[in-house]
């Protein structure tokens, strides 16, 4: 019974992980918060964003990843913060007051 017990324990474990050994539902890299994923806009007047993930032991842990907007030759838009972090796995502005919508972010 406890063999059976144990190949069920096993059989559980297998079916949450990928092929490669990690969770399904994790987030892969420093741009992807939740399930939104941040990428550059090259047609929104040059937009670059670059990600670094945080340490959770810094002054903030609940930030886990920050980010920060450029534009190459503009300014940016009403709806671009200059830094935007992920709380609560929603990308937020850096005070941590309003939800951004992903789709606005660009340049003028």
């Amino acid at each position: 019974m406890k063999l059976f017990n144990f190949f069920l324990a096993v059989a559980m474990a297998q079916s949450t992980l990928s092929p490669r050994g990690k969770i399904k539902d994790e987030e892969k890299g420093p741009r992807q918060c939740g399930k939104v994923k941040l990428a550059d806009n090259p047609l929104a007047n040059g937009l670059t964003i670059e990600c670094k993930s945080r340490n959770g032991k810094a002054k903030n842990p609940h930030r886990t990843k920050r980010c920060k907007a450029r534009c190459v030759d503009s300014k940016r838009n009403n709806n671009t913060p200059k830094k935007f972090f992920c709380v609560d796995n929603k990308w937020m502005n850096k005070k941590g007051t309003q939800e951004l919508n992903v789709n606005n972010l660009g340049c003028k």
